[in-house]
């Protein structure tokens, strides 16, 4: 850690301590060390939240994510696997772990566990473009991804990013619609 990111985090640290280390303090804490870059710090409240407060796959899944930014991929993994444990059917849980598998190369292991996620949850935003960008920009799976895409779009009409993806998708496909959903996501930006 830079000197720097030390000094700027030393009131977040005394904070959390005043006010007596209570869970929200502390994700507060983690959160705002993470946003000033410091991720090691983010990692070592979170691990203090898990002492205090003892195991839960929201505080796994936020650590995993500071050892993901630090390239501690073990680690990372371990913190999902763990957060999977204890909340197996738990959709955010599985989706954490599809991007975990897309950011370290195994696109197909991500695609099943954002597969595994909308079966649960066939609305999950986040899901269903993970899936989606995979499958047209990654997998060559586009016509698989256009009714993924169309289905996010009823839930979330007009959202650019879907329909540049769908865009993407339809063009692959050659279907006439391509045209007008590139329209469609130049408005919408």
């Amino acid at each position: 850690r830079s000197a720097q990111n030390d000094h700027a985090a030393l009131p977040l640290w005394m904070e959390a301590f005043r006010t007596g280390l209570d869970d929200d303090n502390l994700v507060h804490a983690a959160d705002s060390a993470s946003l000033m870059g410091d991720e090691l710090l983010g990692a070592e409240f979170r691990t203090l939240q898990l002492r205090l407060h003892g195991p839960s796959p929201r505080i796994l899944m936020r650590r995993a994510r500071s050892w993901g930014a630090l390239g501690r991929n073990d680690l990372a993994g371990a913190d999902l696997e763990a957060a999977s444990r204890l909340a197996p059917k738990n959709v955010d849980v599985i989706f954490e772990r599809g991007a975990f598998a897309s950011a370290s190369g195994d696109n197909t292991l991500a695609a099943q566990r954002y597969r595994e996620a909308l079966a649960l949850d066939p609305g999950h935003y986040y899901a269903s473009l993970a899936l989606a960008e995979l499958q047209v920009w990654t997998l060559g799976q586009s016509a698989e991804a256009v009714p993924v895409l169309e289905a996010a779009l009823k839930r979330q009409p007009g959202d650019a990013h879907l329909l540049y993806v769908l865009a993407d998708a339809y063009a692959v496909v050659d279907d006439p619609r391509a045209k007008a959903t590139a329209e469609a996501y130049l408005a919408a930006i």
